[in-house]
């Protein structure tokens, strides 16, 4: 993994360069997952539909998305022309923090200039090309997307993808990413705790503090949020989902769901897709 340290307006940006995004121009992965750093998405061609938390966007060339650290997202539907280029960048200091945090989650919609769609195959021509003077031109480049990436997002209207502020780091995420991995196998905190280099006193620690439940009950949440998302989104019977969440029993995955949601798993899926 290369990186690029890139200032502007107060703004100082640890941009990511994958090596991956070669392939993964024409692809996005349907399954859903979260990141501990911004993801942003620039559409070049053709469309898809993103899911964020329980938040449906379609995405058309020229659209960008911004998705904050730690919420769960993946594509549902993309076209066959569909190609886009993505930053990873953490933000290591902002004009306000506070006030860029909450206008960003968990996820900002804006448009791009026409322009820097060029730019967006222009760089990624640049990455793979060991050209005379190729640092010193992404950074260049990353700066000129990074801008108007800001500019596109902070000036952007659509109020409905935004929501309250939560803080993040990057061991939540891979509590979060653990307890998806593990939905439907016998898990413990000891084998979680060896999986993510931490000691089980550490993991209680974080489970209490940030999420205040034990790890069965994070266990559990966990279980409910991928049910809830499959209602949403999939037409799996409630006995192919239970099974999906890990619930041997129909029964006891009913019980457990309408404890958590105050409502009937059939009852949820009606109000959802209203």
């Amino acid at each position: 993994m290369e990186s690029l340290k890139i200032s502007f307006g107060g703004y100082r940006i640890d941009l990511t360069i994958n090596p991956e995004l070669k392939q993964h121009m024409k692809q996005w992965g349907i399954k859903r997952h979260c990141h501990a750093k911004y993801e942003a998405h620039i559409i070049l061609s053709g469309e898809c539909r993103m899911d964020i938390e329980e938040i449906s966007c379609r995405l058309t060339e020229g659209d960008v998305l911004l998705i904050s650290p730690g919420q769960y997202h993946c594509t549902t539907v993309a076209s066959e022309d569909f190609s886009h280029f993505v930053l990873s960048f953490v933000l290591k200091e902002t004009p306000s923090q506070s006030s860029f945090a909450e206008r960003t989650q968990p996820c900002v919609l804006g448009r791009m200039p026409d322009y820097t769609l060029s730019l967006c195959r222009y760089t990624h021509t640049e990455m793979f090309e060991k050209r005379l003077f190729r640092t010193e031109a992404l950074h260049a480049q990353y700066a000129m997307l990074l801008t108007e990436v800001f500019r596109a997002v902070l000036s952007s209207k659509d109020s409905e993808i935004r929501t309250a502020s939560k803080t993040i780091d990057a061991r939540y995420v891979l509590i979060d990413n653990y307890f998806e991995k593990h939905l439907t196998t016998e898990s413990s905190i000891e084998q979680m705790a060896e999986e993510l280099h931490l000691s089980p006193r550490q993991i209680s620690r974080i489970l209490k503090t940030s999420y205040g439940v034990n790890f069965r009950e994070k266990l559990r949440r966990t279980r409910m949020d991928r049910a809830g998302w499959l209602l949403r989104t999939t037409e799996l019977s409630v006995r192919e989902i239970s099974e999906q969440v890990g619930y041997n029993s129909e029964t006891s995955f009913f019980k457990a769901f309408k404890s958590n949601y105050g409502m009937t798993p059939h009852a949820y899926r009606k109000a959802k897709k209203k």
